[in-house]
């Protein structure tokens, strides 16, 4: 299959963008692949990505603040999960593509188990007697 030919920008995130597909890990975002093409600008990065999809190198599968991307070439996908469309893409049908993250893939905390992880208050009030914290070594106050 013939393809457009790339620029030196869009060889730089092609190659940043397969390398994250090889090793398990989640797509560049848009402020390392500005980076990587020597900008600063993240709507250039972008667009260097959208280049990249509309020259069929990649397939980009987009989500409201992420995106996973496939390789033409391997078929390999950069990992991630796009839980909900794009606000542009609502209504469409798409498939529902999960791939797990080897390196950065954390399950959810819940708001219980983060509580349970804090630490319990300490009484730091003065005792009324000696004006020594119980924390510290008030013999009048008991520590719970």
């Amino acid at each position: 299959m013939s393809r457009v030919p790339l620029s030196e920008r869009e060889k730089s995130a092609y190659k940043a963008i397969v390398a994250a597909a090889n090793a398990g890990r989640t797509c560049p975002q848009n402020d390392v692949i500005a980076a990587i093409v020597g900008t600063t600008s993240t709507g250039t990065a972008s667009e260097v990505v959208s280049r990249l999809a509309r020259k069929g190198w990649i397939i980009i599968h987009r989500g409201q603040s992420s995106r996973l991307v496939q390789i033409t070439d391997t078929g390999k996908f950069t990992a991630g999960e796009i839980p909900k469309p794009h606000w542009r893409d609502k209504g469409k049908p798409r498939p529902v593509i999960i791939v797990p993250d080897a390196e950065q893939h954390k399950p959810r905390r819940t708001q219980s188990e983060i509580r349970e992880e804090a630490p319990a208050p300490v009484d730091r009030e003065p005792c009324f007697k000696c004006g020594v914290r119980a924390d510290v070594g008030c013999r009048h106050q008991v520590l719970a």
